[in-house]
């Protein structure tokens, strides 16, 4: 492996988090990756050794494989635009994530004010 990987916050971390078996379990891993100082060399190289399975980088395998023949197609400087584009997308999906559970959480909040003020 690249020497990238010994920086990895997920070398901490128990493996079958990166494999998740469910839809929407896979949000710890994203969050963990968004926090990596190395996520962009690890979503790279996913791409370029076409790793099918896992969390890499914070995305997810349905998305990586489907971009595989992109990726491999595109010139250097293009590849890094891609790259750059994929890390704004998962940071917005980290953030609109946050939202929702702000949201969320303030809803339960006032039911809970209102509940008291009904009681």
């Amino acid at each position: 492996m690249d020497e990238w990987v010994e920086e990895a916050v997920c070398r901490t971390v128990d493996p079958e988090l990166w494999f998740p078996e469910h839809t929407n379990q896979e949000w710890p891993a994203v969050e963990i990756c968004a926090s990596c100082p190395v996520q962009r060399k690890c979503i790279q190289y996913s791409f370029d050794h076409e790793i099918e399975f896992g969390v890499w980088g914070g995305l997810l395998a349905s998305k990586r494989v489907a971009n595989f023949v992109t990726y491999k197609r595109r010139s250097k400087v293009d590849r890094d635009k891609m790259l750059d584009r994929i890390l704004r997308e998962i940071d917005e999906a980290l953030d609109y994530r946050e939202q929702q559970r702000q949201q969320t959480a303030e809803r339960q909040a006032e039911r809970r004010a209102a509940q008291k003020e009904s009681a």
